[in-house]
């Protein structure tokens, strides 16, 4: 029996489940592992050298695909640069199979080249670790690895999606012929059961004349997507979805930051008597703000997890099933006619602050806001958008989405990554990818630029407003010396430069009257391409605040 025949089980195994793609940073510890992957994967093999990068690259890809991908590192600190993915992946829900190659236990904490502790080294967020035996010494290490590898799979692809990770320590020799295990049985994972509500559910909400159902960040849906459609469409219930929640329609209420800017105080007037959430973050603050407030009525949080999820502090019940059976079963039923002044009242004020918001933008001069502004309406309905973090995503919520989609890295809300990911999703995508981001975010993630098999489909617009635009948005800094050196942080970067360095075509806009041209030129591209917007930054605070000013006026 060849010592390492029981790690040939992994890969072999993952291929026999379903797993497809296979994102790999070169060393030389995870060397018999990129063999036995390269074997089995063939050209769905992808080579990243930066491990940070790699990572959000394989969580684009799982993103779009909805199958998890596998990473796979050497040993040492190549190993932590894949946390913040793992971050992200988990607490947005995403699959993704680490496989981590590492030393021998005696040599770890001795002072040898390349080794720390790896195993359980994402304990806080992972959904299932385990450490495969250091040598196949007879067919129980063959079983012990099976059920593992078949363990992890399913964990990871189960209730609620995530990451998982699976560390390898491996002796030398790290070359030569290896042994190909026989032993490879798929445990497959039962189809969720049907689901059934209990009385009290029906009875509530029946009895409820003011429902309000809140969307958080989710990805495509379409069947859920058109049952929520037509919940709202019957008058029974209110149902907020910011775009991130990729739930749109005429009867959707999507943009509550802007309708409760607009609403101010006489919102509480019309205070809903239950509240429904699900979904990841919700971004608009506004939003949260009001909802905490609210006093004496139920708050259901529905996940397939069963997880206690309390963003607004108002958690009555939690209900443990997916979105989509919750809402299919409440719709069986559901009476005609059964339409509130409730529901009329909430998608009149979404109405007049789409209004209001088409009336002042046009004119108000070349900004942030009015490059989000025009952004948001030339963009097609066939194209993808991944939405950097801080200003970026909170402006482009402001003017409803034409795209076909939206995602953005709201799990952890990082500034990493962005870029990274955006790649991955264009990867597995037929249609173009609109990548928007910062320039901050687009300088921390630039070496998502190094990457072979950048994708031609990536489109990257960077809006550059010369350091962290969010904080002179948010209420509370000062300007001052150490806000502009600590928190704006500008820095000295020349996107052309950097993007030349990497070989990516280069346009740039810096005013309103090249500005659609230059947007319609990037898209025309037959490669990946990037367009830097110059916005004037000490105009932009004082933009962004006069026109909420003008929203909110009565």
């Amino acid at each position: 029996m060849h010592p390492k025949e029981h790690i040939s089980i992994l890969p072999g195994l993952l291929k026999v489940k379903g797993a497809q793609n296979v994102i790999i940073s070169p060393g030389s510890r995870n060397a018999p592992l990129i063999k036995l992957f390269f074997d089995n994967f063939g050209e769905s093999c992808l080579s990243i050298v930066d491990e940070r990068s790699a990572a959000f690259f394989g969580l684009g890809m799982a993103i779009k695909t909805g199958l998890p991908s596998i990473l796979l590192s050497t040993s040492g600190s190549a190993v932590l640069n894949y946390a913040p993915a793992i971050a992200e992946a988990y607490y947005q829900g995403i699959p993704l199979i680490v496989v981590t190659a590492d030393r021998p236990p005696e040599w770890v904490g001795q002072n040898d080249n390349q080794t720390i502790l790896q195993k359980n080294i994402f304990a806080n967020y992972i959904k299932y670790s385990c450490q495969l035996p250091l040598d196949c010494t007879c067919n129980d290490d063959l079983w012990y690895t099976n059920r593992m590898v078949n363990e992890a799979y399913n964990i990871s692809v189960s209730g609620c999606p995530g990451p998982v990770h699976i560390n390898v320590p491996l002796r030398e020799p790290l070359y030569g012929q290896l042994t190909v295990s026989k032993y490879l049985r798929n445990i497959e994972l039962s189809e969720t059961g049907t689901f059934s509500l209990g009385n009290e559910v029906y009875e509530k909400w029946y009895s409820s004349q003011r429902i309000l159902v809140v969307c958080g960040q989710m990805l495509p849906d379409i069947e859920l997507s058109g049952i929520l459609n037509q919940l709202a469409g019957s008058g029974m219930a209110v149902v907020i979805a910011e775009a991130l929640a990729n739930i749109g329609g005429r009867h959707i209420a999507n943009n509550p930051e802007l309708l409760l800017a607009m609403a101010g105080d006489k919102v509480k007037d019309n205070l809903p008597s239950l509240v429904i959430y699900f979904g990841g973050q919700v971004v608009s603050k506004r939003l949260k703000a009001y909802l905490r407030q609210i006093e004496g009525v139920p708050f259901w949080h529905i996940n397939p997890s069963g997880a206690h999820i309390d963003t607004f502090k108002k958690l009555s019940k939690v209900i443990p099933l997916s979105p989509k059976d919750f809402f299919r079963e409440i719709i069986k039923n559901m009476p005609t006619g059964s339409s509130t002044g409730f529901c009329e009242y909430w998608l009149t004020l979404d109405k007049q602050a789409t209004d209001r918001v088409n009336s002042l933008l046009p004119e108000s001069g070349f900004s942030d806001l009015w490059a989000f502004f025009m952004l948001s309406r030339l963009i097609s309905k066939n194209e993808l958008v991944f939405a950097g973090n801080s200003s970026v995503i909170r402006y482009l919520q402001l003017f409803g989405f034409s795209g076909k989609a939206l995602f953005s890295n709201r799990g952890t809300s990082g500034i990493d990554g962005c870029l990274s990911t955006a790649c991955g999703i264009a990867r597995t995508s037929a249609e173009n990818v609109i990548a928007i981001l910062g320039d901050l975010s687009f300088v921390y993630d630039s070496n998502g630029l190094w990457n072979k098999n950048l994708p031609k489909n990536l489109k990257v617009v960077v809006i550059n407003n010369s350091g962290g635009g969010i904080f002179s948005l948010l209420e509370g800094p000062e300007p001052s010396d150490v806000f502009e050196r600590f928190q704006v942080a500008h820095h000295p970067v020349n996107l052309s430069i950097l993007s030349a360095a990497f070989g990516v075509k280069y346009l740039a806009c810096n005013n309103a009257e090249t500005f659609e041209g230059s947007f319609h030129q990037l898209m025309a591209t037959n490669t990946a391409a990037l367009l830097e917007i110059k916005t004037p930054s000490g105009q932009n605070p004082e933009i962004f605040r006069t026109f909420i000013e003008n929203i909110s006026k009565q």
